[in-house]
């Protein structure tokens, strides 16, 4: 059987859980013997292989499946102590609709790397949002509504990030981007 449109990478992992219910990250050890030798080919691949795992869940609607690759997902993330590639929203944006959970997955995740207060994931949030204008307006929209949060709601990433709530507003502006 030919899968011309399904990576295979991702369908060995998915077989691997259809038998074992086992899924988890084969490249998070390396990661944690160097984390700062690791070169943006191999984070990509590890931030990749959850992603493509789950369009490939979600079209054989797996869910169990799906909502465990979004939680591993980010894992390796933090793990990494990098956010979200360009690469992957790019991939993302092709392979899923505009409201799917992994899209809304993939805006918390860029949004939350924000918040965060670290040059480095504030530099690459801003890249990876630019990656595509809708992605880049909801990853907007999540940055506002973030924001507009009330003084003493949580903030599931950051302490630091409760002096900003409700302090400043984003208006939407009238120019051709929206923004």
């Amino acid at each position: 059987m030919e899968l011309p449109d399904d990576d295979p990478e991702a369908f060995a992992m998915l077989v691997h859980w259809v038998y074992t219910e086992d899924h988890h990250c084969h490249l998070c050890y390396y990661i944690d013997q160097s984390r700062d030798l690791i070169d943006d080919a191999i984070h990509l691949r590890h931030e990749l292989q959850f992603l493509k795992l789950w369009i490939l869940a979600d079209k054989f609607n797996m869910t169990v499946l799906a909502e465990n690759c979004l939680r591993t997902h980010t894992a390796c993330l933090d793990r990494a102590a990098r956010g979200p590639t360009a690469d992957s929203v790019k991939l993302v944006c092709e392979k899923s609709a505009k409201d799917s959970a992994l899209r809304m997955h993939l805006v918390k995740e860029v949004v939350d790397r924000v918040f965060l207060w670290n040059e480095r994931f504030i530099r690459g949030a801003g890249v990876a949002a630019a990656a595509d204008a809708s992605f880049c307006q909801q990853v907007m929209e999540g940055i506002q509504k973030h924001l507009m949060l009330p003084m003493g709601k949580e903030c599931d990433r950051s302490f630091s990030c409760h002096l900003h709530h409700g302090n400043l507003k984003l208006q939407p502006d009238q120019g051709a981007n929206g923004w």
